[in-house]
């Protein structure tokens, strides 16, 4: 599920396989904006299928000219991306990280 929280989208729940069909197109409606930032911090199960998801939302934002920032991505997501070689190709997620673990004390939680 993908819900909208002030200046973000709040993606929560598993995202895997058996979800990703259905998150792929509620992101083709949601994340119309020049800037999306797509929070996964309530994200509950991931799979391989998820890297493919984030991928695919990036791929389409810059067909069209837009941008996503991924913020929270889950660690396992992190290693997932590191394993198949694409980590590099989410650069706002591993911004959004580094800010976080070189100032803990200004993350909220």
């Amino acid at each position: 599920m993908i819900v909208r929280d002030g200046d973000r989208f709040r993606v929560q729940g598993p995202l895997t396989l058996r979800t990703a069909a259905a998150l792929l197109a509620r992101g083709r409606q949601l994340f119309v904006e020049p800037v999306s930032r797509v929070d996964l911090a309530a994200v509950t199960e991931l799979d391989s299928a998820a890297l493919g998801l984030l991928l695919e939302w990036l791929r389409e934002a810059r067909t069209q000219d837009r941008e996503i920032v991924f913020l929270n991505l889950p660690d396992t997501l992190a290693s997932l991306g590191t394993l198949y070689g694409v980590l590099e190709l989410l650069p706002r997620a591993v911004e959004a990280v580094a800010a976080v673990e070189s100032h803990p004390e200004s993350h909220p939680g």
